[in-house]
């Protein structure tokens, strides 16, 4: 595991900067077909060692924390069904909608992962980038919807 960190600099018409940690993870995943209670629990192992560098990275003063693409699940999946578990709906974010944060929001207790990143990130005072699968709600009536 390796946390590297960054300072980045924008320099328009003034100096502004912050420090970020990008994330090497080896991800626990399964080759298998699971359940979403095994999803849950290989999804909430990797948050474990998140959580570890989400701690260290703030303790030196981080402001962002960038997690790799498939950190949280592994990419081994070869159909819908084997990656539906690993998914959650994620809501949009439109113009003039009230700030929505999933921490220990109710309308978000069937999204633990969601809910868990966001309590990480509060709890951490981090902007936190983590790659989570959406799974959007459709209709079957809907043709524009996926099929297997």
């Amino acid at each position: 595991m390796l946390l590297s960190l960054l300072v980045l600099l924008i320099l328009p018409d003034h100096v502004f900067s912050y420090l970020a940690a990008v994330v090497e993870h080896d991800p626990v995943m399964s080759f298998e077909n699971v359940t979403r209670i095994e999803a849950l629990r290989i999804m909430n192992k990797n948050l474990d060692v998140f959580e570890v560098h989400m701690n260290n990275a703030s303790q030196q003063g981080t402001q962002i924390i960038v997690f790799p693409e498939d950190g949280l699940y592994g990419s081994y999946f070869l159909s819908r069904q084997q990656v539906a578990p690993y998914l959650e709906h994620i809501p949009a974010v439109t113009n003039g909608q009230p700030e929505t944060i999933p921490c220990n929001n109710p309308a978000f207790d069937d999204r633990q992962i969601l809910q868990r990143i966001s309590c990480l990130a509060k709890k951490f005072k981090l902007v936190t980038v983590v790659n989570l699968g959406d799974a959007q709600p459709c209709q079957p009536t809907d043709q524009r919807c996926p099929t297997g």
